[in-house]
């Protein structure tokens, strides 16, 4: 009887250890973190665009997010214009440049998952045009 106890002791622990083994390695309860790759300011120098990676975790797969954003403006009031997933990302995918002043091209793989394409900006003054280019 001591041995049946001491091996379903032995195998709950393993069985608790395996589970905090799984939560700490899988970022199941993480939050998702946001890194600005790359940012670049229109010809008029009052406008700025910005790609950021979100790092994803267990239930969300990493994204690469394009902004705008008026220049004197704080980051908490860029829109997000393009918005790309996939189970991994490679900012080498994206490459984005300002055709002028109020025209953004954006050229990105087309084997991404897109689900965000504004085609022109909604909050930033003066209003900027998005041109895209799926390679």
């Amino acid at each position: 009887m001591k041995k049946i106890q001491l091996f379903l002791l032995i195998i709950f622990s393993i069985g608790i250890l395996g589970f905090i083994i799984f939560m700490a390695n899988f970022k199941i309860l993480d939050e998702s973190k946001e890194v600005i790759i790359n940012s670049k300011k229109d010809s008029g120098n009052t406008r700025t665009a910005i790609l950021a990676k979100s790092e994803g975790n267990a239930t969300i797969n990493e994204s690469l997010n394009l902004y705008i954003s008026n220049i004197n403006n704080s980051e908490e009031q860029k829109e997000l214009i393009f918005l790309m997933s996939s189970g991994y990302t490679n900012e080498k995918d994206i490459k984005f440049y300002w055709k002028n002043l109020d025209t953004l091209v954006v050229e990105y793989n087309k084997d991404y998952d897109v689900f965000t394409k504004e085609l022109k900006t909604i909050n930033v003054n003066p209003e900027v045009n998005i041109e895209y280019k799926a390679k």
